[in-house]
């Protein structure tokens, strides 16, 4: 048996993008050069391509919290056509500031619809 201490491992990232339901939609490899602030846009351009998302349409990703930094939100923020739902690792309820800026809001699907 010999030890891994001083060898090269050797990683393998699996990039998923589901519906709301959890049906899978896309699904990427690759190895574990890049990490996911770097594999985002392009994950994002690609699976654009592949369904045929217009350029200008609107996508929404919830992301797990492997994506922060402060770069990839500035990003993601001046994109017209992507928004991104992520959340912060310890968050409390006491660590809301009460006279913080929110609002709330929806998404209708409407059912039926030719372009549904």
């Amino acid at each position: 048996m010999v030890s891994s201490i001083r060898l090269a491992d050797k990683g393998i990232n699996m990039d998923f993008i589901h519906t709301a339901n959890g049906k899978s939609v896309y699904f990427d490899t690759t190895d574990n050069f890049y990490d996911l602030r770097e594999r985002y846009p392009r994950n994002i351009k690609r699976f654009r391509s592949l369904k045929g998302f217009p350029e200008n349409g609107i996508l929404t990703f919830i992301v797990d919290r492997g994506i922060f930094s402060q770069e990839t939100f500035h990003a993601i923020a001046q994109s017209p056509t992507e928004h991104i739902i992520t959340w912060e690792k310890g968050y409390g309820r006491d660590k809301w500031a009460e006279g913080a800026t929110h609002g709330v809001g929806c998404i209708i699907r409407k059912r039926n619809h030719h372009n549904d």
